[in-house]
This record gives C-alpha cells, sequence and structure tokens, in this order.
C-alpha cells in the first residue's frame, strides 16, 4: 500500500533508475493464490463436503480461480456488482477511496472458466441471502473479501457455522492498513467465538480460518 509513495520519494530524490515495484512479485509468486490450491488440495484429499463461496467478487478474478481448481462444485457470488453499499461505508471511520463499482454479473461471468457452476447472488449482504432460495446447507470453502466492518462481520457470522468440518474461510484484507474494518470485525467475532485465525505473509494481508473436528 505505500509502494507508491515510496516510488515518488525515491524519484523526488533525484534518482532515475529502474525501480523495483514489489506488487510485481505476485508475477512470480502470489502466496494467496499458493495457499487456495493447497487448501484445495486438502479439501479434495479428505472429501470435505460442502459448496464454495465469495462474499466480496469484485470483477470475479479470485472467484475464477476457485472455479476453475473446483470445476465440479457450485460456487456462490455474494456481491452487490455496483460496489459499496452506503450503509455499510457511513459505519467506517476510514472510507476507502474506491468504491468498486467498476463491475457487474457479466464481467464476472465473462472471466469464469465453469461459469454453468456459478450461482449469483446480488445485493446487499446479508440482506441478499433471503432471494436465494436454494442455499446450500454448508460450504467447503470460503473467500471473504468484503473490505468493510459490518459486511466481514455478518460473513462470519454466516458462513462460519454452515462451515464444514475441516473446511476453511481465507479472510482478505485482514492485516490491511487501508481497511482496518475487517481486523477489526475479525478480532470481534474471533474473540467472541474462541477462534484463532492464521495470518499468511502475502501481499492481500489474508488470513485463514480453518474448522476442526469437535
Amino acid at each position: 500500500e505505500a509502494a507508491s509513495a515510496i516510488r515518488e520519494q525515491i524519484e523526488s530524490s533525484g534518482f532515475h533508475g529502474n525501480v523495483l515495484d514489489i506488487n510485481d512479485i505476485r508475477q512470480i509468486q502470489d502466496v494467496r493464490l499458493a495457499s487456495l490450491r493447497l487448501l484445495a488440495s486438502q479439501i479434495k484429499e479428505r472429501n470435505v463436503p460442502g459448496a464454495l463461496a465469495e462474499l466480496g467478487v469484485y470483477r470475479g478474478d479470485f472467484a475464477a480461480e476457485i472455479n476453475l481448481i473446483f470445476p465440479d462444485r457450485t460456487i456462490y457470488l455474494f456481491d452487490t456488482f455496483a460496489g459499496f453499499d452506503v450503509r455499510d461505508v457511513d459505519v467506517e471511520d476510514n472510507v476507502p477511496k474506491m468504491n468498486f463499482s467498476d463491475t457487474s454479473i457479466e464481467i464476472v461471468k465473462n472471466v469464469l472458466p465453469n461459469s454453468s457452476q456459478a450461482v449469483f447472488v446480488p445485493g446487499r449482504f446479508p440482506d441478499s441471502l433471503s432471494s436465494c432460495k436454494n442455499l446450500p446447507d454448508t460450504y467447503a470453502l470460503v473467500s471473504l473479501d468484503a473490505d468493510l466492518y459490518s459486511s466481514t462481520l455478518e460473513g462470519l457470522k454466516y458462513f462460519w457455522p454452515v462451515l464444514s468440518v475441516g473446511g476453511a474461510i481465507l479472510i482478505h484484507d485482514y492485516n490491511s492498513t487501508q481497511f482496518p474494518g475487517v481486523h477489526e470485525a475479525v478480532s470481534e467475532y474471533c474473540g467472541k467465538m474462541k477462534l484463532f485465525p492464521v495470518p499468511l505473509m502475502d501481499l492481500h494481508a489474508t488470513a485463514i480460518l480453518m474448522k476442526q473436528g469437535y
């Protein structure tokens, strides 16, 4: 998140050589994507039951990866597909600069390799749950990328109880300074439920919640 500011400082100091951006590392190895693939292998190996889901889809890049890895499982995609709902932004202390409104269901559908397996659930979460008549009983893997406090908290409240044993929730922006509401929501819910998210050393500030057997 500080890469642009650091580049400006370097260039303003009079240096005009080649400046490598940390974001270029994503072209070499994306820890979040690598973790997704490893989790997917484990879920398949252990036959963890359940559908797939993403809350906070934006333009569908990460959903496409999940859809590619699990071509035979239904993936439920929850998003307004029109940017942040103002009611969720109003409760944030730090209002994000982007509102991610440059998307649509059609844009997402076009990047999915197995779009026939996708169920789109548009609208503000969790209100949108009532519009979907055939929600699954369990989920095996969930990507939680809601960016804001309220939608992240509501996502955890919905997905954790119906997550299969052996399943996982990938939480985007858990340690992000750009979206502090995510960490606040996760800390609140996990503290109440006595859960311990595992942070990843990736450029997406991701954390993983896995459900163990009881």
